[in-house]
């Protein structure tokens, strides 16, 4: 992967936030998982990186290649994509901060969708830190254990969006959506408050649950309506987070 390799100054004080924050919710979201020792937190200090960024549009995982490069999202969005011949695409999964792109534990495997930058994104090579994990598993046996629930991860959400997608009305998609993107910031350590970054577009959504630009206009003006989102630009708030249950607990 070609990239702009980031060097931090004392310029850059907004950037320095960034991966700040970054680096708290790849560490919170691996302790949600599985509680990491001393020795583990020690190794995603010092073997995390090097930090990437990428621009909006920039494909960070081609279909079929081989996933023997995983990455941390540090910030920005990325989604990963199955283009239609037509030029209609379906987004099978989101990654916000703290998620693991490109990660699998069987060697040789493949992506089999693309996975590409909804917005501007800076990244951080796992590879050095799943290296090591790997050859002393004893010692970081605890960051294995994460590893491993962050593919059943992987494979939990395809069947959320295939139920989303498959057998739940439009304003119900919308929810589950919702929902399950304010629970993953809240195990990360991000947003504020009942509420987070939301930096996608309404034809980015509609990409992700099967809906036209037109529709997803009309059921967000619908969840506004019942009190269940308020929104602003860049932004989404949940006044009520227990409202935007739609599926029982798994």
């Amino acid at each position: 992967m070609d990239a702009v390799r980031l060097h931090v100054g004392t310029g850059h004080l907004a950037l320095t936030h960034s991966l700040a924050d970054g680096k708290v919710a790849i560490l919170s979201h691996l302790e949600s998982l599985s509680p990491l020792s001393d020795d583990d937190r020690a190794l995603l200090a010092s073997a995390l990186g090097p930090f990437s960024s990428w621009r909006e549009g920039h494909e960070l995982i081609k279909c079929d290649a081989i996933l023997d490069d995983p990455v941390f999202v540090v910030s920005g969005w990325v989604g990963r994509v199955v283009d239609l011949h037509d030029g209609r695409r379906q987004i099978v999964a989101f990654y916000i901060p703290g998620d693991l792109v490109g990660f699998s534990s069987r060697p040789g495997a493949q992506a089999r969708a693309s996975h590409i930058c909804l917005t501007n994104v800076v990244t951080a090579n796992a590879r050095e830190v799943i290296r090591n994990a790997r050859q002393e598993s004893v010692r970081y046996s605890a960051l294995i254990g994460a590893l491993n629930a962050v593919e059943d991860e992987i494979n939990k959400g395809l069947i959320d969006q295939i139920v989303r997608v498959g057998r739940m009305a439009a304003h119900e998609r919308m929810i589950d959506l919702i929902a399950d993107l304010y629970r993953r910031h809240r195990r990360a350590g991000l947003g504020f408050a009942n509420g987070f970054v939301f930096p996608l577009t309404q034809e980015t959504l509609g990409d992700a649950v099967g809906l036209s630009t037109v529709h997803i206009n009309r059921v967000l003006q619908q969840l506004r309506r019942e009190n269940l989102i308020k929104t602003t630009t860049g932004r989404i708030e949940i006044p009520n987070p227990a409202l935007l249950a739609v599926r029982p607990e798994r």
